[in-house]
């Protein structure tokens, strides 16, 4: 659940850090602006890039950064959770 810029961790169990909102000029829609912090598991996802165009950034709809993905017998699981810099640190 997006609550302001700082650190969150994916559901899946990467740790991403946020940087704030941004508005699509297409639609005025809200997006998340965030990227992943190093050594995560996102460098397969990234292969696909060329070097000269490999993103800095990334970005997720406002709404799909803060829905529910899955629910188990403990509740509701959101795609990203906030979570404090010293969890991040720590890994």
């Amino acid at each position: 659940m997006y609550q302001g810029p700082g650190f969150y961790l994916h559901y899946k169990g990467s740790f991403y850090q946020a940087l704030g909102l941004a508005v699509v000029e297409a639609d005025l829609s809200l997006v998340v602006v965030y990227h992943p912090i190093p050594g995560s598991d996102n460098a397969k996802k990234l292969e696909r890039f060329p070097a000269e165009y490999m993103p800095s950034f990334w970005s997720r709809p406002l709404d799909d950064f803060n829905a529910i993905v899955e629910e188990d017998e403990t509740g509701n699981i959101h795609r990203f959770v906030w979570v404090e810099e010293d969890e991040v640190l720590a890994r």
